[in-house]
């Protein structure tokens, strides 16, 4: 009788467990097939009156040392191409 109920009771264990790896796979899955956020490649800006005149426009500089994802040719490329539309 006891070794039944060690047995029934180890078994549940085991359920949850498969359970819980059942789930975590499918959360896995579901994490890598997710899209990404990504910059709109086909933006491009129109500026009819820009509120800078040259020379007097401020300096804008984006950081794209330390292996930042955010550069000008990345995820960034339609705000970089706004803003050389206005210098």
């Amino acid at each position: 009788m006891a070794w039944d109920a060690a047995r029934r009771a180890s078994l549940r264990r085991l359920t949850w467990i498969v359970r819980g790896g059942v789930i975590a796979g499918i959360a896995g899955t579901a994490w890598t097939i997710w899209p990404a956020q990504d910059a709109n490649a086909s933006f491009r800006p129109r500026v009819a009156a820009p509120a800078f005149a040259a020379p007097q426009w401020p300096r804008l500089v984006i950081d794209e040392g330390h292996a930042n994802v955010h550069t000008a040719g990345g995820r960034y490329s339609p705000f970089a191409r706004l803003m050389e539309l206005l210098e």
